[in-house]
Parts: C-alpha cells; structure tokens; sequence
C-alpha cells in the first residue's frame, strides 16, 4: 500500500496529519524491526528442513525493483531489493553471514546434480571456506570471483 494510499485512509478516520509526519512515522527509527526482521531469517532457516522461494518484480519511480519470500509454515521472510539475479538470491539467503561452505558434503551434491566437472574444480577438494583467522582472507579475496566463474557472470557482476 502506497503512504498516499495510507495518508488517505487515516484522514478518512478523522485524523489530521501531514504528508511528511506519516512519511516520519513510517520510515524513521526503525533499526530494531529490520534487525527483528534479519532474525525471523536466521532462525527459519536454521529450524527449517526446506523453504519455499519467490520473487516478483515491480516499478518504483520509474526503476525495476525485485521483492524477494523465503519461507514455509513457520515463518515468512521478505526483501525488497534491485535485482533478481542468482548472486543476489544467494546474499539473500545467507541471511547477512559472512560465510560461505564449499566441503566434500557441497562438492558431492554438486557432482549428484551434474553440474559442469569443470566449474567444480574451481573449488579446491577438501576446503571450507568460513569466516575464521586462517580462511579470512581467501573469503574475501578469492570466493567471490570463483562463486562469479562459477555462476558464468562476467568478472565486473562479481559479489
């Protein structure tokens, strides 16, 4: 519902408020709902023995926009955001981790899936990748690029 929409119903209640007080009202001061939010992600995940994905697409002054549902019968999830892409869905739902796991358990499902041997070997047998001391900074040099190659985007739409 847009907040004109919103502005529109409340004045038809009787009550007097300005266009930029709803505008206040709706959008100011709101960090502790989106870590709320962020949360309900995690834990539905982590409970979770499957998910449900959607995403639908949008205009909003004059720009494509993508709002993105993780859920299933025990919580819904949503996000607004610019793209639609496969590396935005996988930010998405990491749920704000900074870790990523490529193991032999990851490995093994990929080969049962038949993807491509040659984009498999991008990814080093026997290594895990999460944030930790020792992994750092090969998280944040190398896998971006290799999750990029390995996706076939071009170098510039990496992470």
């Amino acid at each position: 519902m847009t907040s004109y929409l919103i502005l529109k119903q409340v004045w038809e209640f009787g009550i007097r408020i300005s266009a930029g007080e709803l505008s206040r009202i709706i959008t100011d001061d709101k960090d502790l709902f989106h870590a709320e939010k962020d949360e309900v992600l995690r834990v539905g995940l982590a409970v979770s023995s499957y998910v449900h994905v959607d995403g639908t697409g949008a205009r909003h002054k004059g720009k494509n926009g993508y709002c993105t549902h993780i859920g299933n019968e025990l919580f819904a999830w949503f996000s607004s955001t610019e793209s639609k892409s496969r590396i935005n869905f996988l930010e998405l739902l990491r749920a704000d981790s900074a870790e990523y796991l490529v193991n032999d358990v990851a490995r093994e499902y990929m080969l049962a899936q038949r993807l491509p041997k040659a984009k498999l070997k991008l990814f080093k047998k026997d290594r895990v990748w999460a944030k930790s001391q020792r992994h750092y900074t090969q998280l944040e040099k190398n896998l971006p690029k290799t999750w990029a190659l390995f996706l076939g985007l071009p170098a510039r739409q990496t992470l």
